[in-house]
């Protein structure tokens, strides 16, 4: 995912929740330029290992996402993140944002 997808769909969040995010992917992003790692791959690293709760809301609601990987059979079982649920389901991670970022028909 691009840096400026993650940026739009940050802004179409509530704005407490972008500030919020922001100032979490910020430490992230601090943290890794001061030990010489790419920011876009920590930040990525970090929203897929993140508690589903907290990730799921990068891309719309708990209960939107939760919908969205029920319809495409999606298993969730007790995954406790993004990478969890994909290495459940024999799928890319990818695969896994693709879902929950589309509309709902």
């Amino acid at each position: 995912m691009s840096s400026v997808k993650l940026v739009l769909i940050l802004y179409q969040s509530e704005h407490i929740l972008l500030s919020y995010n922001t100032l979490i992917s910020g430490a992230f992003i601090a943290e890794g330029v001061s030990k010489g790692e790419n920011p876009k791959i920590l930040v990525i690293e970090k929203v897929l290992n993140a508690p589903l709760k907290q990730s799921f809301t990068l891309f719309s609601s708990y209960e939107v996402a939760i919908k969205k990987l029920q319809e495409q059979k999606i298993e969730i079982a007790d995954a406790q993140s993004i990478d969890a649920i994909a290495k459940a389901n024999k799928t890319s991670p990818f695969k896994i944002v693709g879902i929950i970022s589309k509309k709902l028909n």
